[in-house]
């Protein structure tokens, strides 16, 4: 009985130090015919289906073929509509062949023309060349690169975390509770 006491003890204590992340930041790097993407993108750690709210931050280096630009949380917007938006621990991903979703990241603001990478279906807003075959698009100030997906693709991995080390007086604090707690048991079965 003891032996149980002390160990549902110890798992409350131990408990929060194996709660989830506050936060999975993913590796993202695309190509789309002669441009590119590249960058991390921060979430919440929700999995499932992802809101603009869910994106915390994110660092992206487009490359139209001409020139390179960074979009930033800090100087461009980001739009997300519809379920097409996924994420698990591991990756994020986009379902192209869903009509109603669009990923939009943009500089300096949503709907200004320029400066964007953009993930819709076929026949969706990423379209603002003319073409009908558009579901994937970078562009910059200079050119536009875009590319046809289909389905749904994985385009960011989760960077691997080092594991959080405790610290020292955390460590303390803990055996301290413990021996307390261990005294307090002790004495209890004494009486």
């Amino acid at each position: 009985m003891r032996f149980r006491t002390i160990l549902a003890a110890a798992a409350l204590v131990l408990l929060p130090m194996f709660a989830q992340a506050s936060s999975i930041t993913y590796n993202f790097n695309t190509v789309l015919s002669g441009g590119s993407v590249s960058g991390t993108i921060t979430t919440d750690a929700k999995s499932g289906v992802l809101s603009a709210s869910d994106i915390l931050d994110y660092n992206l280096l487009i490359n139209d073929g001409r020139e390179t630009m960074d979009l930033l949380g800090s100087n461009s917007q980001v739009l997300v509509g519809g379920n097409g938006l996924t994420a698990t621990s591991s990756a994020l991903s986009y379902n192209f062949s869903d009509w109603n979703s669009i990923l939009l990241f943009q500089a300096p603001y949503i709907g200004s023309g320029t400066n964007y990478v953009c993930f819709n279906n076929p026949f969706g807003d990423c379209d603002l060349q003319g073409s009908s075959d558009i579901s994937a698009a970078v562009r910059g100030d200079e050119a536009f690169q875009s590319a046809l997906q289909r389905g749904t693709v994985k385009f960011a991995t989760a960077q691997i975390a080092p594991a959080a080390v405790p610290e020292p007086s955390t460590l303390a604090l803990l055996g301290t509770g413990l021996i307390g707690f261990a005294g307090m048991m002790r004495r209890r079965v004494a009486c």
